[in-house]
This record gives structure tokens, sequence and C-alpha cells, in this order.
């Protein structure tokens, strides 16, 4: 669109004339007007249709704008028009002809020349953020080593500590840290023009000249790439602490406002006191102003600096390992400059921290942050109460790392805030950016376990909300330092005692002491010790009054002026040293300690006794002296966090409005490779057993890095167990920890039961067995507003691996049905209605009746028509869900993983056949009613290679395929015989005296009582004759599937019949306690198409497992007719009878079927008898004699036929219409090309090149029109 206003009234001036109809705004500028419009549209669809670009001009000024969510900070191309036109610039006419001629809009050609220009300016923005990111790491290393080699009383004062251990190298990294932070806030707010107190101001003008060129660091920015200024001397240091200290405190003489906060002389007290030569200084600046991108040098833009550069900031800082050597007067980092060791280590990869894109981000801020915006607007009758509204708004991040979230939510309260203040719907950048700074001082909460990230979280608000002439806002109190998962959540836990699970032995523990405190805790919990150790209820619930009475107080203190920030810091000081939160704290702090404190003679232990004294205010008792401090030295060291007790004013209030984030996907183990890459490289690069024996070796070799190890494992050790057994993670703590997890039910604990929730974790949250409870809470209670599955093919997230999906999940309240997709490769697919799918609790039971877990379709159909399916037909076993409930399964189905192991029972395999051994088949060596799918090719060489069966080689009856292996018969007659598993036993042991008392207990078996009734003068005639009765409790046959599939294989559910024959653990067996006759229908729709498509629905790893099998719909016996045998049963054993080898399976077929499928089996004999002669009939019965039925022949285009009719019927039993049929057999022919599903394609793209046609589809449709006509 083009947007013209009148001339002579400017662009950000308000008008009437652009106030959009029905907004309630009275006024609103041309260029709000035109933003707020680009915003709408693109926040609507997503996507947008036209270029989302406008034009807005007033005839003196244009302007070129794009949607952008940043509008306390708004990005436009701006051309004076006017001055260009009175001053005959011809060289920026010509610009502004060659940007804004029509074609660079791109109607009628799709994107614009525009939309291209900015992509490749992120694609260079990114260039230049991994520049960033490098020159932060090379700016820290110029510092680090500067102030040690510089020399002054201040740089000898530094080196003495470092020497003297009284400050760590952790702490002289944090200090070089916030002066990185000083450096990028000042750089930015120059670059803004924000960094004077009165900015606009011509009075303050000269004070603005003689800071841009006695103070600035933009000066630094160009003397950095002058060498000339490379020297020794310190001057350029002197002047920049002179202007870090007027930031401090203020100075008129530059008009420099006093900000405190980053720049309070406590920030960096050992750097403040050093000196730095001209030449660190300069190398710092000349990597942190301007990035290399491929061979070309860039100046950063710090004016439109926006959290993706922080990110990149905060990605660096993960990755780095400090190291000092005050020897040589030299700082790096472990793997970088020289360094020994691997950065493997680093806190980036050991905390599963990732970086989230913007586009995620916004995503969430739509489905979980601005519905809590309209429920609040919707609720107040007035614009006083609007605004109140708004900046009760409380948002958190539980591991918040740079503040990406956070800064996102702030700018959405920010903008709605301005808006409901204006009186007429105007808002200018001004009125855009003071709300931002009141948001993010009084809405805004985070929590990250990483102090680095914490600081860069603050520095990323700070500079997002501020406004010139304010001091920074104290937000220490709302951005927290701590363990979000490792704490006290609800003071509940403290009523309830400490679990007697805290006191199992860890490493280095004694287990007598352990089980002693185990016993004494249980013993203090007991209702008779109550009225001894009470936990005083009353006394917590007063304290925990108090707290939130002194924190109110605190929030309501403003932070206008320098004097008041100091008074709210103050004011959190005391609040801290309270009786009423001290208590609290020492309470929460011996719970937790409970779990993490070594269990040996002499050393304190706290129970549920001193729980409940600290508690209730009283010492310590004679009995567990040393108790306190020993836990707040634990908390100290573990950084616990409690909940309640950092932020009680949001939990007085039911929790907080809104939880935002992307937690960390890490499991909660010591990883061995990541412990010692940067500590002894050595034995990182170890594996297995090796690694093994050189850690152990450490005990002698290297105490000092033993100790360590062994610190760091049992820390590990310990915060699982309170993980598991603190009663926090009721949902989440089972398997093998994972932190997304963990933090995912935490999050639905923060979450006022109002409010929303969105976060983004691995996919696995919602499928996988250790999350199912969790999911199931969430959707059965209501929960689930949306999740939304990603798969990172594309890089979404450039650091994890491509084949990791993860999901965008947002929680609420009352929810009836739950919005999701799946499959999302990028961000404008969100946009196809088409790929959404809605659930309600009972669906996701009965899709997933068993695990309860989530069901993932590429499509809105593919949801509709399973959902019809698993309506139409039950699963094949649904579990028990409690005591009161029994398992349903109509076939009486159970499973065996195989018969042998291919790995450990690999010592009874043999390379050669002989009379008494069976041939061990494997799943590759089957298909779908097929158990002469491949052979293996040498005749004595077991490592030979498996190859197809030809169509030559199934024509012949007699052939059988060659396996790699052979088993002896009495181990598979061990295995699949109906007998007592000691009998066999025994048997096998050849222990003749043990099988006689095993056959005595035998009394319900008379073929085996009498097996054990006879005397035998030789044992050897025992044994074969309990294995003649053995072998008549067998089956003849067996069936199973393939273990290893895909959803996106030419078929997923492989299964067959196959002979008596060994089996290896990759085909998994299936028994069933029906007739043969029904077994084959079983078996029929185990491999029909439509069960395979509901398959694919299912399966999203790459095995086929029991609990899959268990939920798929499948057609339970009863639901069988006579007709469906009739037409089934025939079918079916044509498919499979086509060697000798399968004539016990067709002998007992033929003798579980009545006359009239018998009829049909013969009709069916005589018609492939027919077709094999080319239809010249020459008599001959093929009757089943006594000899049995011969084997069918292996017809290919006849079997294909065969199995279109099997589908055709199938889909008809499964309540299938025609058209459904059409879909799964090829959405895009049955919804078009462009269609977001796929079922069959590689079957299909197999068939074309083959047929030159997808001959499945027109078989099975042709089959199921001639079953119409019937």
């Amino acid at each position: 669109p083009i947007v013209i206003g009148s001339p002579g009234l400017e662009l950000d001036a308000s008008e009437p004339r652009f106030v959009v109809e029905g907004s309630g705004s009275r006024k609103k500028s041309p260029f709000q007007m035109t933003q707020e419009y680009l915003n709408a549209k693109a926040n609507v669809s997503g996507k947008t249709d036209s270029p989302p670009w406008a034009i807005v001009t007033n005839g003196e000024r244009i302007r070129l704008l794009r949607a952008s969510p940043a509008m306390a900070r708004p990005s436009y191309l701006e051309f004076d028009l006017g001055t260009i036109m009175r001053e005959k610039r011809f060289p920026e006419f010509a610009m502004l002809w060659r940007i804004l001629h029509a074609s660079r809009a791109g109607v009628d050609k799709g994107d614009s020349i525009w939309e291209l220009w900015r992509r490749e300016g992120e694609s260079q923005g990114t260039r230049v953020r991994e520049g960033l990111k490098a020159g932060v790491t090379q700016a820290l290393l110029s510092l680090g080593s500067g102030f040690l080699r510089f020399e002054g009383p201040g740089n000898a004062t530094l080196r003495a500590a470092l020497d003297a251990g009284t400050l760590s190298r952790e702490g002289y990294f944090q200090e070089l840290l916030r002066l990185i932070y000083r450096f990028l806030f000042v750089f930015t707010i120059e670059e803004r023009g924000l960094i004077h107190a009165h900015p606009d101001d011509d009075a303050h003008a000269s004070s603005h000249t003689l800071y841009e060129r006695g103070y600035s660091l933009r000066r630094l920015r160009d003397k950095a790439l002058r060498r000339s200024s490379y020297d020794r001397y310190g001057d350029l240091w002197e002047g920049v602490l002179v202007l870090f200290r007027a930031l401090g405190r203020g100075e008129e003489a530059l008009d420099l406002p006093a900000l405190g906060g980053l720049f309070a002389p406590d920030q960096c007290p050992m750097i403040d006191a050093c000196g730095l030569s001209n030449y660190d200084l300069l190398c710092a600046m000349e990597s942190l102003r301007w990035a290399v991108a491929g061979n070309a040098r860039t100046l950063v833009d710090y004016k439109n600096m926006d959290s993706e550069e922080l990110g990149s900031v905060y990605e660096s800082l993960l990755e780095l390992v400090p190291t000092v050597d005050l020897a040589a007067r030299s700082f790096g980092f472990i793997g970088i400059d020289g360094e020994e060791g691997s950065t493997a280590g680093n806190a980036r990869k050991t905390s599963g921290s990732y970086y989230t894109p913007d586009c995620l981000v916004q995503e969430l801020i739509k489905s979980a942050l601005e519905p809590v915006i309209e429920e609040r607007l919707k609720a107040a009758p007035d614009p006083a109460h609007k605004e109140a509204a708004i900046r009760s708004i409380t948002v958190i991040d539980p591991s918040c790392g740079s503040g990406h979230f956070l800064l996102a939510a702030a700018r959405k309260l920010a903008e709605t805030l301005a808006l409901v203040r204006s009186e007429d719907g105007s808002v200018l950048e001004a009125d855009y950016r003071h709300a931002l700074r009141e948001v993010v001082a009084h809405c805004l909460y985070g929590v990250d376990l990483n102090p680095l990230a914490v600081e860069l979280a603050r520095t990323s608000l700070w500079l997002e909300g501020y406004e010139p002439g304010r001091p920074l806002s104290f937000i220490d109190h709302h951005i927290r330092c701590g363990n979000s998962l490792v704490g006290v959540l609800d003071l509940d836990m403290l009523r309830a005692g400490i679990p007697d699970g805290a006191y199992v032995a860890l490493s280095g523990d004694e287990k007598d002491i352990a089980k002693l405190y185990s016993r004494r805790n249980k013993e203090e919990k007991l209702p008779r010790s109550q009225n001894q150790h009470d936990f005083n209820t009353k006394s917590i619930v007063k304290a925990e009054a108090g707290i939130v009475a002194l924190k109110w107080r605190l929030d309501i203190i403003p932070d206008n002026d320098l004097e008041a920030v100091g008074r709210k810091r103050a004011a959190f000081e005391a609040l801290l040293a309270s009786p009423e939160y001290q208590r609290v704290k020492l309470a929460c702090d011996i719970y937790t300690a409970a779990f993490f404190c070594d269990k040996r003679d002499g050393v304190p232990i706290p129970t549920t006794a001193d729980v409940s004294l600290a508690a209730s205010g009283h010492d310590e008792s004679p009995s567990s002296r040393g108790v306190n401090a020993l836990a707040r030295t634990i908390a100290e060291r573990n950084r616990f966090f409690h909940w309640r007790l950092e932020f009680p004013e949001v939990f007085a209030k039911g929790g907080f409005d809104c939880v935002l984030g992307n937690p960390p996907w890490e499991v909660s183990q010591l990883g061995e490779e990541e412990f010692f890459a940067s500590r002894s490289p050595r034995i990182s690069e170890l594996s297995g057993e090796r690694r093994k024996q050189a850690i152990a070796r450490l005990e002698s070799d290297d105490p000092i890095l033993w100790h360590d190890y062994c610190k760091t494992k049992r820390s590990y050790e310990a915060t699982n167990t309170f993980l598991r057994e603190s009663s926090r993670f009721t949902l989440t703590a089972q398997g093998k920890l994972n932190t997304y997890a963990l933090f995912a039910e935490t999050i639905l604990g923060l979450t006022r039961i109002e409010g929303r929730a969105g976060f983004i974790v691995p996919s696995g949250i919602a499928t996988d067995d250790s999350t199912k409870a969790y999911f199931a809470h969430i959707t059965a209670k209501g929960r689930l507003f949306s999740l939304i599955g990603f798969d990172n093919q594309k890089r979404i997230f450039p650091s994890v691996h491509p084949d990791t999906p993860f999901s965008l999940v947002t929680l609420g309240f009352g929810i009836p049905m739950a919005k999701l997709c799946s499959y999302i490769l990028d961000i404008g697919q969100l946009s196809d209605e088409r790929r959404f799918y809605y659930l309600r609790s009972d669906e996701f039971a009965l899709l997933n009746p068993n695990t309860l877990t989530c069901p993932v379709f590429r499509s809105a159909k593919d949801a509709e028509i399973t959902a019809k399916i698993y309506s139409h037909v039950p699963v094949l076993i649904k579990e028990a869900k409690g005591k009161d409930e029994k398992e349903e399964n109509p076939w009486g189905v159970s499973f065996k993983q195989g018969l042998f192991n291919m790995t450990s029972d690999s010592g009874l395999f043999h390379s050669t056949p002989a009379p008494d051994r069976l041939p061990l088949y494997e799943a590759k060596m089957i298909h779908q009613a097929d158990h002469r799918w491949a052979s293996y090719e040498g005749e004595d060489d077991p490592s030979a290679g498996c190859r197809d069966v030809t169509e030559a080689e199934k024509a012949d009856p007699a052939f059988t395929v060659r396996p790699r292996y052979w088993v002896e018969k009495r181990e598979v007659l061990a295995r699949i015989a109906r007998a007592r598993r000691g009998l066999i036993k025994a048997w096998l042991a050849k222990d003749a005296a043990g099988l006689r008392d095993e056959l005595a207990l035998c009394v319900e078996d008379e073929e085996l009582c009498a097996v054990g009734g006879k005397k035998y003068a030789d044992p050897e005639e025992l044994f074969t004759a309990v294995e003649a009765a053995l072998e008549a409790r067998s089956p003849r046959w067996l069936m199973g599937w393939r273990n290893i599939t895909n959803a996106t294989n030419e078929r997923t559910v492989i299964a067959s019949v196959l002979p008596r024959v060994a089996v290896g653990h990759s085909m998994p067996l299936f028994f069933s306690d029906s007739d043969t006759l029904r077994k084959t229908c079983l078996l029929a729709n185990l491999n029909a198409l439509c069960l395979d498509y509901v398959a694919r629905q299912k399966v999203g790893g790459t095995n086929l497992t029991f609990s899959y099998l268990k939920q798929f719909p499948i057609l339970p016996p009863p639901h069988y007719s006579q007709t469906d045998f009739i037409f089934i049963v025939p079918r079916v054993l044509e498919l499979t009878y086509t060697a000798w080898d399968m004539a016990p399976w067709a002998q007992d077929v033929w003798e579980a079927a009545d006359e009239a499928t018998r009829a049909a089996i013969r009709q069916r004999a005589e018609e492939a008898t027919a077709a094999a002669r080319g239809n010249r009939s020459e008599g001959t019965d093929t009757r089943l004699a006594a000899s049995g039925l011969p084997p069918f022949r292996f017809d290919p285009e006849r079997r294909a036929r065969i199995r279109a009719e099997l589908d055709a019927r199938y889909a008809r039993l499964y309540g299938l219409t025609r058209d459904e049929l059409r879909y799964i057999l090829d959405p895009a022919e049955a919804m078009g090309g462009d269609y977001p599903s796929e079922t069959f394609r590689v079957l299909k793209e197999k068939e074309l090149a083959a047929y030159g046609e997808y001959r499945t589809r027109r078989l099975v449709l042709e089959a199921w029109d001639r079953e119409e006509t019937k």
C-alpha cells in the first residue's frame, strides 16, 4: 500500500484521518497506521499474500517500511525528497529512483526486490553476527591479557589476588564480561543517539561536542583502524574509566545521566583500578566494532542491534572455558589461541543451551502472551484499569539465557501499554520507550543457572528499556541466578517432610550411615513425632506473608533517579536479611541439602526435624550441630532456587500469568568425554573400556583430578536423586532424566491456573514413553492449547542435529480441543491451515489408549481418516490402566522378541547345516506374506552378503532360502514349546534326575505324565521321549514381523508366516489363542494397506516395537463373517503357501476350515493352476489329499491382484469410503499436488519407474469397484 499524508503534516504526527475505523483510537500518524496495518497482516497470516512493504509520504519525505515487531525502535528507509529537489542532489535522487521504482515492488512477479535485498541483508547480518561472536572472544583475550601485562599498582593487586586465590579465574572472567557488557551498552546507546540526558536540547550542544571529541567510544572505533595509535601508553583507557564513572553517577559537563547498575563501582572493582595499554584497548575495540565476514571487514551495526546479536554473544560465552597463566601474564580459553584441550566440556554443551531463532519466539508470543493481554484488557472497564491490568501481567522465562523471550515479551507488552495510555490512539517512539522501561521494571522475571547469562539478560533488558536521562532500573530482584530444577517449588514440600529417598547411598557414602539416617528421618515423620517436631504450619504461613508484604513494598518504590534506585536496592537487601526470609530459606536449604550432603560418620546430615526447627525459627538441636551451616554451603555451591521464596508476590496471586522459554535439552548425567575435554584431553579421546580404565588409574596417577571427577560424578547422582525422589517431578522423573521434560513440568507448576505458557522442547515431550504421564496430564486436564511439531531438516536450530524434531508447546486452561500439526520445515508453512488438526482429550485416548501420547499427522485429512478408523476398529491390545480394569486382548496375542539374540546367543550359531539343525531367519529375509524374500550368497562363507531371491527361484516350490547361520533344533524347541520352563531347562542341560522331578510335577498333562511314568534304561531314551513330547507341543509354523522399519519406506508393517525355524531378535514373533483360520485373517490385517497407512502416522523412529503394534487398530475375531473367511482365507493361503516347507501351515489352515471355506480354497487352487497353464484345462485334481495340497505357483502379477483385493476388502471392513481409500493411496491425486501430506510415495515412485504407472492404486480401486458392483 501507499499512504499519502497532507503536505506539512509530519509522518509521525497524529491526525484523525488516519484512524482505522473500529480501532478505538481517535488519532494516528500516517506512519503508525501503516506500520500497525503491516504488522497485523503479518500476524494474521504468518506469511503475507502480498509483499509486506508499504510507502508513506507527505510530499516532502518518503519512507519505505516493512512489517516489524519492534514498535519501540521502528526501522524504515527515509528520503528527504524536499531537500533533494531544492538542493539538486542528483546522486541521492538517482538512489531514490532505483530503490523506489515500481518494478521493485514485484507485485505481479512474487517476491519484491526489496524482500530479496532484505534476505541478502539478513544473510550478511548472520555473517556479521558470527564475526561478532569471534570478536567478543578476541576482545576478551586482548583485555584479559592486557590487564595482566600492564604495569600499574592496580594491575599488581590484580595479579596478586589471582595468585593468592582471593580472586578466581572465573571471578576475573566475570569482571571482563561485565566490561564487555559496558562496551556493548555504550556502543548501542551512542549509535541510537540516546547517550545524553537531553539528546535533543540545543542548550547542551557544547556538552555533546565535548563528549564526542574527548570521551565517546565512537572515536575509538575510528582509532582502532589507525595503527599509529597502538602504543603502550594508557591514556585511552583512563578516558574510558572517566566515561564509566560519569555514567555511574552522572556528569552534567558531558550531559551524561546517572545510570548506576552496570556502571556502579561494585561491578568491576578489580578492573576499574587497573591500567590498560592503548594497544590492548584498541585491539579490543577493533574486535568489537568491526566484524570480519569472509574477506571483508564490516562495521557492526549497534544502532539496530537486536536480541539476535546478544544471543550470538551468549552462545560465544557458553563456549568459553577461561585459563590464566600468571607466569606468562596471559589470559586464554581452553582449546582457543593455542591453549591445550577441547571446548567439548563447555557450559553450552553440558547445559544443552541453544539460542532460539526469533521467528520461533514470535510464534510463542502470539500463542501464549497475546491471549493473556487480550483477556486482561477485556476484563478492564476503562483506560486506567487497562493500564493497571497490563502493568500487573507477570512473565517468566525459567531458563532465560540472554533474555530473548523476555525482550520479545517486553516489546509486546510495551506496545499495548503505550497504546492504552494514548488518549487519541497516537503513539510516538518516546511513548513506546517509556512503556518499555516500566514493563522491564514491573512485568518481567527470569532465572538462569549460568551467572554470565543472567548478567547478559540484565544488560539486554537495560538496553531495551533504556530511557534518556533516567537510571538503569533495578531488576536484580526479578532476574535471578539459580537452578530452576533444584529447590523447593511449593512450601507444602516442607510440611510433608524430607522424603526417605534422600538417604540413598551415593558414591563415597557409607551405606550404614545412610540407612541409619533414613530410619531416623522416617521416625520423625510418624504421627507420634509430630508433637515433638511440629512443622509449625502457622509459622511458615506467617513468614511467607511477611515476605510477600516486603516484596510488594519493594515493587512500589520508584526508580526514576539514582537515589531511588539505591533505596530499592537497599530494600531488597533488607528483605534478603529479614528474619522471615532467612527462616524459610534455611528450611528450604536444609530440605534440599539432605539429598546432596555426604552420608558419612561425623558429618552433619539434615533430617525432617531440622527442617521443622528452622521453619519454626528455633536453633538447631544438639544432635545436629553444624547442619544449618552445612545446608547454607551446599545451597550456595549448587545454586538451589526456591521459587516461592524468590518470587513470593507472584505466587501469592497464584503464579505467573505467562511462562515462556526454550529450556535446555540435555540428559542429566555426567558426560565423561565432556568432563575430561578441558581437564585431560587424552582421556577424553579414549572410548569404552579404555577410557574407564584410564579414569580408574587417576586415583593413583592424578589424585586431584580423580577427586574432581568423583565430586562432579556425585553431584550428578545427588541432583538426579533429588529430581526423582523430592516429589517435585511426579510426571517426568521417569527413565533417563532429560532437563527439557523436567522444565516442562516446572513450567506447569509456575503458571497461574488461568495463565498461559509457551515453550520449545524436543518433540519427545508428546511421544516418548518417559513423558507420557506428563502429556496425558496436560491433555486430560484441558491444558494443552497447541503443539506445533518442527522437523529440523532445514536447520532452524543451526546448532542442533537436523534429525532432532522439536515442538512449540502452548499451555492454557479449559482448552476443549488441542491444536496440533507436525513435520513443519519452516515457519512459513504455518500459514497452511490444512496442516493443522484438532483433538479432544478423549480422542488422544482413542488413538493411543495405552500410552496416551500424541499421534503425529501430516495433515488434517490424515487425522480425520485415522480417527474414523479408530472409532470403528479397536486396538490389538488395550492395556489395563488400574487395578479394577482388565486388559482387553480379543486375539489372545502374546509377543516374543524373536528366539535368539544375534549377539548374546551367537555361541549357539553354526555356519553349516546339519540334519538336527534349523535355519536361522533374520528379518530382512521375509516380506509381506513371503517367507522367501532374501537369501545369503555364500555356501561356506557366513560373512557373504544377502540378496533378493529371484522370481525363477520362487517359482520352484522346493527352493528354500539359505540363512547365514543354523541353530540346533532342540534350542528352537526349548524356546517355543508349551511346557514348564524348569522341565525345558533340565532337558537342555541333559539333567536326567532334574528332568524326572519336573515330569512328576506335570500332573495335568497326561502325555508328559506318561513319559515321566516310564522307566528308561538309558537317559538318552528319556531325553528323546521328552523331545518328541516337546515337538508335539510346539507350533509347526511361526508368525513374525520386521522390527526395523520407517514411516517413509515402501511399506511400514511387514509381516509373514514362516516355517518352524530359528528366528533372530530383529524379527519379533506374535502368538494368538485363536484358531488357524482366524490367524490367517490377522496376518492379512497386518499386511493391509489401510493398517499400514495408520502405522505411518504412528511410527516415529526406526523400530516397530510391541507398544506400537498393541495400539494399531486390528479387527477383532468376531468382526469377521463367514463371507469374509471365504474371501480372505483362500487368498492369504495362496500368497503364503508357495513352497513345500510351508505345507504344515497349509494343512493347519485346511483342517481349521469349514466346508464352504474348503470349497473356496479348492476353487482358488484350480484358478491358480489354470492361470499357470495359460487357462489350458488338463483335469488335474487339486483337492486336498492325504499327502497335502500342492503349493501355489509364485506368480507376481496374480499376487499383486490378490493383495489389491485384500486391501480393498480391508478398507471396507475398516469403514472407509472410496474417496478415503483414494486419499490413502495417493493424497496428491485425491487432494491436489500441493496437499501437505504423503503416504506411499516410495511405493508410487518405484512402480512408476517399473511399470510406468502407480499399479497398486489402479488395482486396489479396480478391486473396490468390482466389489461395489456385486
